[in-house]
């Protein structure tokens, strides 16, 4: 079967989505050309910013690099900074801290590592037990804090993160389904933060399949750790992958319209539901909807 698109190769990809199959250099074009259109859209890149990308080692945050750079490069003085947050899990984050450095080595781009070591006093595995959270959520709310801090303090216009399509209609079902409505409106483009403090941030892949992000990412040849997060299997978000994954069989379009209709409700979900400014962390100084910071709290429970 020849490639839909160019006609010249053989199709390598079937995009049920758009009922065609593709090559692997056309699948590469559409991607390229799809999340050129998403910065684009949300004016997210101009002149003179300095852009921060979180970079974990794995295939999203890999592509994101790769393309942002691309997108960038004939704006003047732009600068890319790489940012990678060590979170302190054996083996894991090893291979990715590997794979993170070749990557940002082989695109030329500045590379930074920050680590729950040197800013909490101890890696993830050594507490994951001693709190009652998941694990996701206790590292997902101390990384965000560090990844925010620093960018910050790098003088940082923007934060570009390596959440695809699936990640966005995933946490869009999860915040409905809970009656999110506030956290629904903030995973909006053009819902900018509530404080001056938090850096904004951008998905450049958020139009993207996952499973498009890997075809990609590997036939650009970039260096990514393609294993799971050991703690990935007991997260929420899991139960919600596979819920979309089975009606996405039924429904190719799916993640798609999740991703349409938080674009079209999203402003209006902010002004009904987000609040203008918060408060400051008694402990920490970063901003705070109570009298303590997320991080700052769940930094309490465990002593």
């Amino acid at each position: 079967m020849r490639c839909t698109r160019c006609g010249e190769r053989n199709a390598e990809y079937e995009r049920p989505y758009a009922g065609d199959a593709v090559c692997g250099r056309c699948l590469v074009e559409l991607v390229r050309d799809r999340v050129f259109r998403e910065i684009r859209r949300w004016r997210w890149f101009r002149p003179g910013q300095r852009i921060v990308v979180a970079l974990s080692g794995g295939k999203d945050s890999s592509l994101a690099l790769r393309l942002v750079t691309e997108y960038v490069e004939p704006l003047p003085e732009v600068e890319v900074i790489a940012l990678t947050v060590d979170e302190g899990i054996s083996g894991f984050r090893d291979a990715c801290l590997r794979a993170a450095e070749r990557v940002a080595d082989e695109l030329d781009v500045e590379h930074e590592v920050v680590s729950f070591e040197e800013e909490y006093g101890f890696a993830l595995e050594e507490v994951v037990e001693d709190v009652d959270v998941s694990a996701c959520t206790l590292c997902g709310v101390l990384r965000r804090r560090l990844l925010n801090r620093r960018a910050r303090e790098l003088g940082a216009d923007v934060v570009v993160t390596g959440h695809n399509l699936d990640d966005e209609a995933q946490a869009a079902l999860m915040n409905f389904v809970k009656a999110d409505l506030a956290q629904l409106a903030r995973l909006h483009p053009e819902v900018r933060p509530e404080d001056d403090l938090i850096v904004p941030r951008v998905k450049p892949l958020r139009g993207v399949p996952e499973r498009e992000v890997r075809w990609v990412a590997e036939e650009l040849g970039l260096p990514f750790h393609a294993d799971p997060c050991p703690y990935a299997r007991f997260s929420v978000r899991s139960f919600f992958r596979e819920i979309l994954d089975e009606m996405e069989e039924r429904l190719p379009d799916v993640k798609f319209g999740l991703v349409r209709a938080l674009d079209r409700a999203g402003p209006v979900l902010a002004e009904a539901f987000l609040e203008e400014g918060l408060g400051r962390c008694e402990r920490c100084g970063e901003p705070a909807a109570g009298k303590l910071c997320k991080a700052c709290e769940l930094l309490e429970r465990l002593g």
